[in-house]
């Protein structure tokens, strides 16, 4: 007959037991090496690239400021003596003006704007309102050989308009052109290159 052990001696061997086979588990697991990371070799630096990086600007350096076109008036020549230049005003303040035939100044003049001179051009736009005239007069396109043209240009505040004249243009159209002839003209212009016999 076989003789059971009392309860708590059962419990006893079966914690003795569980006890060792963790043991033995855990002194296996600290037998085998521990993995070791081997390093990644370092790139191969190709020196020619590292000088163009650090011979590039920053992009910061890259957002500059761009310069484009405020407002321009352009006159063309005719078969007689038709003043023959054209003025234009840059975001930057910067003008220039070049004499092309009959005028003054023949050549290329450079001179710069006043602080208040978009605030005069934003007043002659906007009493003229010169955005709701037509692209052309007339409006077909028509020319006659021996008549000038006049071609402006603004681009103020979003907003951008070419006009071509012609002839038989609206009396409020000249009267723009003429002022804004005069208030891009009137300043000390210097003489950057042209006719020097004059």
């Amino acid at each position: 007959m076989i003789r059971q052990a009392p309860a708590p001696i059962l419990l006893l061997m079966l914690v003795v037991l569980c006890v060792s086979s963790s043991c033995n588990r855990k002194a296996s697991q600290d037998l085998t090496p521990p993995k070791v990371r081997t390093p990644k070799p370092d790139p191969v630096i190709d020196h020619q690239e590292v000088k163009e990086v650090e011979q590039q600007e920053p992009e910061i350096e890259a957002l500059e400021e761009v310069i484009y076109l405020v407002a321009s008036i352009r006159k063309t020549g005719c078969y007689g003596h038709c003043p023959s230049f054209e003025i234009r005003l840059f975001s930057d303040g910067r003008l220039t003006y070049k004499g092309y035939a009959y005028v003054e100044k023949m050549g290329l003049y450079e001179a710069w704007a006043e602080d208040s001179l978009r605030k005069k051009l934003r007043h002659l736009v906007g009493s003229y309102q010169y955005f709701n005239f037509a692209d052309q007069y007339p409006p077909d396109g028509s020319q006659i050989a021996d008549l000038p043209s006049t071609y402006t240009h603004i681009n103020l505040d979003g907003l951008q308009k070419y006009i071509t004249n012609h002839f038989d243009s609206p009396k409020a159209l000249r009267a723009f052109e003429e002022e804004l002839q005069l208030l891009l003209e009137n300043r000390n212009w210097k003489k950057l290159m042209g006719n020097e016999s004059q």
